[in-house]
């Protein structure tokens, strides 16, 4: 009897340090993804006007686009886009909180950095819904959205793209931070 309580306590031991094995080699797996997406946002930070290891804004940095830059309520984001891929594109949302330009990525992120609270910036690749829970890249069209300290409270807008007898459009929504004062 009390040889199988020994036997017991052994196999328990020994799942134990089975779960603890396979939890140190994930662990192990995952740190240097983990150190470069760490990396790749923190050399996005600051004002300095670099793609840092940002991989989309790097693989289109030397590039002309055209830009909307959209401003409303503290909450700020840049659309760059060819117009040779991208024919029509309207944004659902009043004038005056955007404006047209053409530029590069270094005039993205350099609008994006005159805020107070900017911190960083990601570049994403636009999507556009395809369907119920399924979108589709849109090629030629990227959004920049900034990254803000956290004291600050704004945050970037929220957007989506969608597709209707060949015309683009964007809705985007700003997300207003409200005080407690």
């Amino acid at each position: 009897m009390f040889k199988s309580k020994n036997i017991k306590y052994e196999s328990q031991i020994r799942a134990l340090i089975r779960i603890f094995l396979a939890v140190f080699i994930m662990t192990l797996v995952n740190i240097p993804g983990l150190m470069n997406n760490g990396n790749a946002v923190a050399q996005s930070t600051g004002s300095n006007i670099t793609c840092g290891y940002d991989s989309i804004c790097k693989s289109i940095e030397g590039n002309e686009f055209d830009l909307i830059l959209y401003s409303s309520l503290g909450s700020e984001m840049v659309i760059l886009y060819t117009g040779d891929t991208v024919k029509n594109l309207t944004p659902k949302v009043p004038e005056s909180y955007y404006s047209r330009s053409q530029g590069t990525v270094k005039d993205a992120i350099y609008y994006l950095s005159t805020h107070s609270n900017y911190s960083g910036f990601r570049f994403k690749k636009a999507r556009k819904s395809t369907g119920f829970l399924s979108s589709r890249v849109i090629e030629g069209l990227y959004v920049v959205v900034p990254e803000y300290r956290h004291d600050g409270g704004h945050r970037p807008p929220e957007y989506s793209f969608s597709e209707k007898n060949g015309n683009l459009t964007v809705r985007i929504t700003p997300v207003a931070y409200m005080s407690n004062d």
